[in-house]
């Protein structure tokens, strides 16, 4: 046999000699092919192909983790990915809870540090704060507090980030000029640089603080007749919306098409009956955090209403409206300043209202299930993350009171400062920050552990 064929020397095969060679050869790799042919009255033997292919082999540096990004990429999602497991289970992480609690004091109650006043404060005060969705970024509006007639006061958004070392520098980094008066204001739930806010004139803008806005010009997203009263995110059908509400007592979700400038209208709700015709504007509604097509929404001169997405009726009163009124609820004769739903249980949400108390409800219960009164009026009103019967009361004498509703008792107070107008809480690993404002424009940032 031929010595190019030296691979099978030891192997026996009958055959003629008629023998056909082939052999290719390329500048980067070498290719080997076998070909043999016989007559009819040998044996059959089977072909094969023989691929050789020769590369060099260069040293590579072993790939680096991206330590920024990966913290990033886990702050976005672990949010999402525990509500998602609450929704399947009230009970998620209770034994994990229960774990951890037992270290609740290896993180004191301190100050971190207190956010140098901006020039603009001296305008108005700090009517909003927000947390970004990662905890590194605080928005704080500032704007006046009353308003005789149609706005045209000028306000302000003042941005504050963290350094390199997660710590939040005293000085704003940015400062945004509205030429209305700022009525709400929201960080995106998942997108860092991306927020939101609403105003006096009726309008609605997005900004993402990563872009530079062309000509200073954020995108609007809507434009009521009426000013606005609230916005907040919502999640329905795994796409997150903005839900506005008006002093025209109209609420409608919006949903942006792409990562540009293009926002649709979900769905228009109107709270209006045959029965009860009168236009009352929306003072503040909710959306439950485990069930989102359940939303409760306070109208002003007394009503409390439970409503839901799923309403698919439109109203009697204009076709183009949806009234996605269910029930309604005896409730506070006074202002309704704030509605939470419970981040365990979604038949469980609580009001604050101006009388001085905050009424604990049941999704399917007309009256309240528990009544706590308290010696001020509330600034802002939260659920305690990982504890579900727990919930803190931010008060406008500079206290913050956590109440367990099922015992109707006073578990404990925080005393920050002698004043609290605004307040924003923010969970961070195993620590709960909350950022507080007064009225003479001092920001100060704190922390506290989950477990009270």
């Amino acid at each position: 046999m031929n010595k190019s064929f030296s691979d099978h020397e030891s192997e026996c095969v009958g055959f003629s000699r008629t023998c056909e060679d082939s052999k290719e050869t390329a500048e980067i790799g070498i290719s080997t092919t076998e070909v043999c042919s016989f007559d009819k009255t040998t044996e059959p033997v089977a072909t094969r192909s023989i691929e050789v292919q020769t590369t060099e082999r260069s040293s590579q540096k072993p790939a680096t983790i991206d330590d920024s990004a990966l913290l990033d990429f886990m702050r976005r999602f672990a949010p999402r990915v525990e509500e998602e497991l609450r929704k399947k289970n009230k009970h998620f992480g209770s034994e994990y809870t229960q774990a951890i609690s037992k270290n609740e004091d290896d993180i004191p109650t301190k100050k971190i540090t207190s956010l140098v006043k901006h020039k603009t404060m001296e305008k108005g005060k700090i009517k909003h704060i927000s947390w970004s969705c990662y905890g590194n970024k605080i928005a704080l509006s500032v704007s006046h507090m009353k308003h005789e007639d149609w706005c045209k006061h000028d306000s302000y958004i003042l941005i504050y980030s963290c350094d390199k070392n997660e710590e939040f520098t005293n000085e704003a980094q940015e400062c945004i000029e509205i030429n209305t008066c700022i009525m709400d204001m929201k960080f995106h739930p998942s997108l860092n640089s991306l927020f939101v806010l609403a105003t006096e004139e009726g309008k609605v803008y997005y900004y993402n603080l990563s872009e530079k806005q062309e000509n200073n010009s954020p995108t609007v997203i809507c434009h009521n007749n009426e000013k606005i009263t609230q916005i907040s995110w919502v999640t329905l059908n795994s796409q997150t919306c903005l839900a506005v509400s008006g002093a025209d007592g109209i609420l409608s979700l919006w949903v942006q098409l792409t990562l540009a400038e293009n926002w649709k209208q979900l769905k228009k709700f109107t709270f209006k009956s045959i029965e009860d015709t009168t236009e009352r504007a929306i003072n503040c509604f909710e959306f439950s955090t485990l069930n989102s097509q359940n939303f409760i929404v306070a109208l002003e001169r007394k009503l409390l209403l439970r409503c839901s997405t799923a309403v698919t009726s439109s109203s009697l009163i204009d076709s183009e409206f949806l009234n996605p009124t269910i029930s309604e609820y005896d409730c506070s004769s006074t202002l309704i300043t704030c509605i939470r739903f419970s981040l365990f249980d979604e038949y469980i949400f609580a009001t604050a209202s101006i009388d001085q108390q905050i009424r604990v409800h049941h999704l399917n219960e007309k009256t309240p299930i528990s009544v706590i009164s308290t010696e001020y009026v509330t600034s802002t009103l939260e659920w305690n993350h990982l504890q579900e019967e727990v919930f803190k009361n931010c008060s406008m004498n500079g206290e913050i009171q956590f109440y367990n509703y099922r015992k109707n008792a006073l578990v404990k107070t925080l005393k920050p400062s002698d004043e609290i107008i605004s307040a924003a809480f923010k969970v961070k690993g195993m620590k709960q920050m909350f950022a507080i404002a007064d009225s003479a424009g001092d920001v100060s940032l704190w922390q506290t552990s989950l477990f009270i």
